[in-house]
């Protein structure tokens, strides 16, 4: 069986009022690999690319609060506090030398931790990252169409993995504070040009037809970053790592490697 995340073999860590969803797959002794999955997601985001790191690292799988098995609790939902979240869960599990990867939500929430010096982190991947709310940012047209209903329709697996797993489940809840965490101008959301001051390694990584990371962004980014790598892959979208998990999954190994 290839190794993926089941939200079986896990547990569940309190954080400031919320049960967060953990859970471990890959090589014990590998260098420790902490996944963070986009908005209304969960670590089975990252199903096409685990069975080709599993071999090579140590996966911790997080779900973002109120996402899959993970309770919102009573805090409003922000970059600021998904930050929060991963720097209690790596300290309850004694995590040094962490690499982040994470996936658009998730690769957001790594950029505060990057641009904060978080002593517990070694470098940052990404794939389909913003950093910034623009005026007329292409998130703004999604978050009108999204429901409870709309959200069954277009994202199946999410929806019953979420409903299978999430000991509280609120999907109303959580949509409301979706959109107010995608729309947030304030210093609790984007990282803005925090991301100047990054000094770990960063990779970079994009579908050429990501519509929410898009070219210029992604590029304006990674110039703000010293010494950043930056991929942008052809013939894939905002799930990169779901379109090309061997190329994405190889450049990965090579990042964890390289000293």
């Amino acid at each position: 069986m290839k190794p993926r995340f089941t939200h079986t073999g896990g547990h569940h860590l309190e954080v400031a009022g919320a049960r967060l969803w953990v859970e471990e797959i890959g090589r014990p002794d590998g260098p420790p690999v902490l996944l963070l999955p986009g908005g209304l997601g969960t670590i089975n985001d990252f199903d096409a690319l685990t069975p080709h790191l599993a071999p090579h690292a140590r996966l911790i799988g997080l779900d973002s609060r109120g996402h899959g098995g993970s309770t919102l609790g009573r805090a409003r939902l922000s970059y600021a506090r998904l930050a929060a979240d991963v720097q209690a869960v790596a300290a309850q599990l004694g995590l040094e030398g962490v690499t982040l990867l994470g996936f658009s939500d998730g690769a957001i929430t790594g950029l505060r931790l990057a641009a904060a010096g978080w002593p517990r982190l070694a470098r940052l991947a990404t794939i389909g990252a913003t950093w910034r709310l623009l005026p007329d940012d292409p998130v703004a047209a999604l978050i009108g169409g999204i429901t409870p209903e709309s959200f069954r329709e277009t994202s199946r697996d999410a929806w019953s993995v979420y409903h299978a797993a999430n000991p509280e489940p609120d999907l109303a809840g959580l949509i409301a504070q979706i959109r107010r965490l995608w729309l947030d101008p304030g210093t609790d959301g984007y990282p803005g040009e925090s991301v100047r001051s990054i000094a770990c390694p960063v990779l970079l990584m994009r579908g050429n037809a990501d519509p929410y990371a898009t070219r210029a962004e992604t590029v304006a980014l990674a110039e703000r970053i010293p010494g950043a790598r930056l991929l942008d892959f052809p013939w894939s979208g905002h799930g990169l790592h779901v379109d090309a998990p061997v190329v994405v999954a190889d450049l990965l190994r090579r990042f964890l490697a390289d000293g």
